[in-house]
């Protein structure tokens, strides 16, 4: 079994120095760990922020760290009567939770997925059933007993290892299947530091808040290490033992979720992000329609080797899916296949920056059943954009973007538990006015965003797309949902 002692120190930007224990290390020198350094966090965000081209290698090097943190803030506190305590055993699991939790990222990170689930609807219209969680979890069975690393003794003797093993993917997902037996609400919290389902409040987003700013260079910062002082366990009045915080942290952790928000605002989803995932996505589509093509001798390039659950159990798929990172791109361009060819056109105009461009940004912000507004929204555009000869999605692509505090429409302090000066073992709910009068009371909004993909030399749809946004404009007035327009 490995130590729990300091194994080896490394120098982070974001957290300064990092301890790793013997078992981390090991995982870290892994084909499956290493294959992150070729993952960036941010996908296509460099192509407005040229510093962002942080992996998720160094994102789960700093969720490592900052789980230890919060071990060391849970133990610095007297846990109520009733609440387990994290055992050598429970902590090494979350140890090992918070590093291996983006094990099953695909390339370019979630747009993977979002790109993978339009592409594979479109294809055969079935839908992509995985999640990278799904994939992390087994990545993390795979690697456990590849002979190569023999990770099993380092975790715990035989007997315990597969318990153990079955611990950490629980709380990679944040959830215990057996969370509602009475033993298992005695020690909910620990599946709340590394991905709480709860209240979003978890060290992954700690560390990707900060780690993502710094390196766009915008001022967004949350302060962790305020909340970490005060973070302990609490007891609700169900009877489970969660994280909880001091109630005078409220305020802060508002702002972490406004921090949130303005990441996706300025960072996520920036128009010329979202305009490079969209000219991606034309990629994937020009391949997947090269590759029905029938030939043998062709060279065949899988985008998506893991569709549905099923292919997990696929050994051969795995291993296709772990050769797959952000050199897909260049795998793509350079590839002799004569059927990649509008591919590989494409793949140009990103790099000359020839991106496709935004049109229209269209905020639907107020009122009820903001979902059904979009969606009528939506169709009208199409139906417009149709009549005038345009066409979706060769001419023009229509994004719907949503931007809220991290729980859709709700408030998310809400979700969270609180503890007072001299009841620090009890966990409340605040009301909201006791935390400030000047508070969101709107925390979600939709935008819908039109996009072309013409050339100069496409004069006669340019003009109609001019006549389009004229029409959409003037509607302003009349529609409710363009009213911000």
């Amino acid at each position: 079994m490995a130590s729990e002692e300091t194994y080896k120190i490394v120098l982070d930007p974001v957290h300064g120095i990092i301890h790793l224990d013997e078992l981390a290390v090991k995982i870290i020198d892994t084909l499956y760990f290493q294959r992150l350094r070729y993952v960036k966090q941010l996908a296509f965000a460099d192509f407005v922020y040229p510093g962002a081209t942080h992996t998720r290698f160094s994102h789960s090097i700093g969720v490592y760290h900052l789980a230890c943190q919060m071990i060391n803030a849970i133990e610095g506190h007297k846990l109520p009567d009733g609440a387990v305590e994290m055992s050598p055993e429970d902590k090494r699991c979350i140890r090992v939770a918070a590093l291996c939790h983006d094990l099953g990222h695909g390339p370019f990170s979630h747009s993977y997925t979002q790109i993978g689930n339009k592409i594979i609807k479109e294809d055969d219209g079935s839908e992509l059933q995985l999640k990278h969680e799904d994939v992390t979890l087994a990545l993390v069975d795979k690697m456990f007993i590849d002979d190569r690393y023999h990770l099993k003794k380092y975790l715990a003797p035989d007997e315990k290892a597969e318990e153990l093993l079955k611990l950490i993917k629980e709380l990679i997902v944040g959830k215990c299947e057996a969370e509602m037996l009475p033993t298992e609400k005695r020690k909910k919290y620990m599946f709340q530091i590394v991905s709480n389902v709860d209240s979003g409040i978890d060290v992954d987003k700690w560390d990707y808040f900060n780690r993502d700013a710094m390196a766009c260079g915008i001022s967004e910062r949350f302060q962790y290490e305020r909340a970490l002082s005060v973070a302990r366990v609490v007891q609700t009045k169900d009877g489970v033992f969660e994280l909880g915080y001091r109630d005078y942290d409220a305020f802060n952790l508002y702002s972490m979720f406004n921090t949130r928000f303005t990441l996706y605002r300025k960072i996520y989803k920036h128009k010329v992000v979202v305009a490079v995932d969209l000219m991606i996505r034309d990629v994937f589509r020009c391949v997947q329609r090269a590759n029905k093509i029938e030939n043998d001798k062709r060279e065949r390039i899988d985008l998506f080797p893991l569709r549905k659950l099923d292919d997990l159990n696929d050994q051969d798929k795995l291993n296709k899916f772990l050769k797959l990172a952000d050199d897909l791109l260049f795998k793509i361009r350079d590839s002799s296949e004569e059927s990649y060819r509008d591919a590989q056109d494409l793949i140009q105009r990103i790099h000359e920056r020839q991106l496709y461009k935004l049109v229209m940004d269209i905020p639907v912000v107020k009122g009820e059943d903001l979902e059904r507004k979009v969606a009528e929204l939506r169709v009208h555009i199409e139906n417009t954009a149709k009549k005038m000869e345009l066409k979706i999605p060769e001419d023009i692509e229509i994004e719907e973007l949503r931007f809220d505090y991290g729980q859709m429409s709700e408030d998310p302090i809400m979700k969270l538990y609180f503890y007072r000066k001299g009841k620090e073992d009890t966990g409340v709910k605040l009301e909201k006015d006791s935390v400030s009068s000047v508070l969101p009371g709107i925390f979600q909004e939709f935008h819908l965003r039109l996009y072309h993909k013409l050339k100069s030399t496409d004069e006669e749809k340019l003009t109609k797309l001019e006549e389009l946004k004229k029409m959409l404009t003037e509607e302003a007035i009349s529609r409710p949902a363009l009213k911000n327009l």
